[in-house]
This record gives C-alpha cells, structure tokens and sequence, in this order.
C-alpha cells in the first residue's frame, strides 16, 4: 500500500468527525465496510487535562459505560484528580473507586507527576 500524506487537525465537531472517518476510508477502503455497520458515531469531548486522560485510559480497558461509572467513583475518592493527588492516593484511592482495570491502575500510576 502506497503511503499518503496526512494532515492531522483537532476534531472540534460532528462535521469535523465525518471528515475524519471520509479521510480514513480513502486512506484505506477496507474500512468502508467497518465505517457502514458502525453507523452514527458520537462525539466524546472532554476538558483537556489529567482527569480527562485518566478517563482515556479507562475507557480503553473497559465498556464505555464500566468505563463511566469508574471514573465517577474515582473523581469522588480522589479531589482534585490530579497526578499528585492520584500518587498520594495511592493504590487504596484506586481500589476505593471500583473494579478499576489493573492495566489501567498501573497506566494512570506511571504518567508524569508534572
């Protein structure tokens, strides 16, 4: 397959995510028939930010609902949801918020303290 150039911009709407999905396909048509059966597609914003990316990390472990549900859980253990705040919690903050994945524990434990 022949590589072609890229251009990468912020998804900031709907519009903006069906441009995205249209680039890929043409990038590589097998995902056509991927892109139909998945049908509408949200748009999940979030504020930027460590909350936001501890929410990454989960959802990539678990249901998007799970996933939901843990954060909530952590966000009351752990205020602010902050990298300090989560390293002082430490594993009890973790294991107070829920099945929290052990991969996902471990990812939100190793990203930068700063």
């Amino acid at each position: 397959m022949r590589r072609q150039s890229v251009t990468m911009n912020r998804i900031e709407t709907h519009a903006h995510l069906m441009e995205a999905l249209d680039a890929l396909v043409r990038l590589d048509g097998r995902l056509k028939p991927v892109r139909e059966r998945a049908g509408q597609i949200p748009l999940r914003r979030a504020e930027p930010g460590f909350a936001s990316l501890v929410s990454i990390i989960i959802s990539q472990q678990v249901s998007r609902a799970s996933a939901e549900a843990i954060e909530r859980r952590l966000v009351q253990a752990i205020r602010p949801l902050t990298p300090r705040a989560l390293l002082a919690g430490g594993e009890t903050a973790l294991i107070a918020a829920g099945p929290v994945p052990r991969q996902a524990a471990h990812g939100s434990r190793t990203l930068p303290s700063d």
